[in-house]
């Protein structure tokens, strides 16, 4: 997705490109026959500003193993921005209760 002449997603909206990598990613899991819990070494290597094949990973990881993510672009930058403004505005709410 061209984010440059894109609006930003409406948070909790799941976009179509972000469902067709989440289905071929579980499909591909499927396929390897890798069991939940069975990962010792795991790199998401140009992660991207896109977390969800993070946390498709997470239940196939042994406990206490890391997930690396490994992202040397300006996409780290724009990660973060994101991130922070959730942060930001997820804290303006809590701050009104």
């Amino acid at each position: 997705m061209n984010m440059s002449n894109a609006t930003m997603p409406i948070i909790g909206e799941i976009l179509p490109d972000d469902k067709q990598i989440m289905t071929s990613m579980i499909q591909g899991l499927k396929q390897l026959g890798i069991a939940p819990h069975s990962l010792e070494n795991v790199a998401d290597v140009g992660t991207g500003p896109n977390l969800y094949p993070a946390m498709l990973l997470s239940p196939y990881i042994k406990p206490n193993t890391k997930l690396e993510l490994l992202e040397f672009s300006p996409n780290r930058a724009y990660l973060a921005k994101v991130i922070g403004a959730l942060l930001s505005k997820n804290m303006q709410k809590l701050a009104k209760i």
